[in-house]
């Protein structure tokens, strides 16, 4: 699974570092939101944590922009994302806002570059 190096933490999310762990572990989380950034596209994907535990995310480990506790968190975080990116940028394309040079995976494929 990869994170991004600024890591996006919703309010409510008391320990960044302990959900991070989880979500690496497939452990479950009730209220655990992810944003995604897709392979193609420039938006990012909102989805339940429960969906990071099938099968083809281990083969596939998504690049999680941001955790949130609730769908609601999960929303506000997408909005401030894309606010950013269109404060700097003129353009809601949050995949070149967030990553200018392409995204670099780091050799343990914990964390990238941003």
């Amino acid at each position: 699974m990869h994170f991004y190096r600024k890591l996006y933490v919703g309010e409510s999310i008391k320990y960044p570092e302990l959900v991070k762990w989880r979500l690496r572990h497939y452990a479950g989380q009730l209220s655990v939101y992810v944003l995604t950034m897709p392979e193609q596209g420039c938006m990012p994907e909102l989805m339940h944590s429960a969906f990071l535990k099938q099968p083809w995310y281990r083969n596939h480990p998504p690049m999680i922009l941001g955790i949130a506790s609730g769908k609601t968190e999960a929303l506000e975080l997408l909005r401030q994302i894309v606010q950013e990116a269109v404060d700097a940028t003129g353009s809601p394309d949050v995949r070149s806002y967030l990553f200018p040079h392409g995204i670099l995976k780091n050799g343990r494929g914990t964390e990238v570059q941003g």
